[in-house]
């Protein structure tokens, strides 16, 4: 009976604690720790994602940040060129994600491993060099600003409108985990999970992991251009600092110490 009370798996339990003292907590830290732990919520939906495609897809892929980036650009586009309000702006972000992830998935069944992460890491900076070059879109050193945000303009670096930024981020890290989940515990991570033991075999059985994969790939790339939109919201601009090496250094040491 002792046995069967244990937690095998402690993770959820960690995650529970974890994600319970952050809420708890940051209401009653400065105005810059809010803003810190905003940030954080937002950098980590991206990396739970991404661990969608890395962990469950297994594809390699470093071009993370360029849909991110992409998504954000094009719904920032159309807030401020189109007027389309900011409730839609995540519906565009995942759109334009969606349509990303579709066109990045595609070599992912001709190669494999590094030469895939070395074609997704200069895909990234494709992106970067596409958006200086268009002057119309962002005719401001490559950035769009003045963006709709959820946030109202007379609560900008406010303290309320602080912690609306920390409680909509935390939100969204939410709902990440909750993608993970129905992803990953669903029927595509379990095929993903019996074809990473042995391909050949899961093949010989009719599992056709390789068009799981795909769906993987497709179903991250629109969450994380969702992510995108919200990002933009969140800062109510965006700009080429979004594809830097330094923005994508950040993130991909955040997803190897959270793996370890």
């Amino acid at each position: 009976l002792r046995r069967e009370r244990r937690l095998v798996d402690k993770r959820p339990l960690w995650w529970t604690v974890g994600l319970g003292g952050l809420l708890v907590v940051t209401p009653f830290l400065s105005d810059q720790a809010i803003n810190i732990a905003a940030i954080f919520c937002i950098f980590s939906a991206i990396n739970v994602i991404w661990t969608l495609i890395i962990g469950t897809a297994g594809i390699f892929s470093l071009a993370t940040m360029a849909v991110v980036g992409m998504s954000g650009y094009a719904a920032a586009a159309a807030n401020v060129y189109l007027g389309v309000p900011w409730p839609l702006m995540m519906p565009v972000g995942a759109l334009v994600g969606l349509v990303l992830g579709g066109f990045l998935a595609l070599p992912s069944t001709r190669l494999d491993g590094l030469y895939y992460a070395l074609l997704t890491l200069g895909v990234a900076e494709i992106c970067r060099v596409f958006v200086s070059q268009i002057k119309l879109l962002a005719p401001t050193n490559g950035s769009i600003n003045q963006v709709g945000s959820f946030i109202p303009a007379d609560w900008l670096l406010q303290r309320p409108g602080l912690l609306l930024g920390f409680f909509a981020a935390f939100a969204l890290l939410l709902a990440a985990l909750l993608v993970f989940r129905l992803i990953n515990s669903e029927r595509l991570g379990l095929l993903l999970q019996a074809a990473r033991e042995d391909e050949a075999f899961s093949e010989a059985n009719g599992i056709d992991y390789r068009r799981a994969r795909l769906w993987v790939f497709i179903l991250s790339s629109a969450a994380l251009g969702s992510i995108g939109a919200f990002y933009v919201m969140f800062y109510r601009s965006i700009s080429l600092a979004v594809f830097s090496l330094d923005q994508f250094l950040l993130l991909f040491s955040m997803l190897v110490i959270g793996g370890l």
